[in-house]
């Protein structure tokens, strides 16, 4: 038994600040779409972690505009990135039909 035994709990934001730190670090599977929004706080508090930047950029603000970059085109065209944490961040690429 562990410590989400038995709990289950869907949270659906448009903001990470709408969800204390401590939720956000206890999260176990993140579902990404399309987001027009700032997604500033997406790259700092998850992508920075589970997906892989070439070597060659080196410098934090172009790591930053790669990943940007990155979901963009992960999410566009009804495509859901989804993050495994529980399985070494495993990242999973969805496509959504209309």
């Amino acid at each position: 038994m562990g410590r989400n035994f038995n709990i289950s709990t869907i949270k659906s934001i448009q903001d990470f600040s709408f969800i204390s730190r401590s939720a956000r670090e206890n999260t176990n599977y993140l579902f990404l779409l399309k987001n027009n929004n700032s997604i500033a706080h997406i790259i700092d508090n998850f992508l920075n972690h589970v997906v892989p930047v070439p070597k060659s950029i080196y410098r934090i603000s172009d790591q930053k505009r790669y990943l940007a970059s990155w979901l963009k085109e992960n999410t566009k065209d009804y495509q859901i990135i989804i993050i495994d944490f529980l399985n070494q961040n495993q990242i999973f690429k969805y496509s959504v039909s209309r």
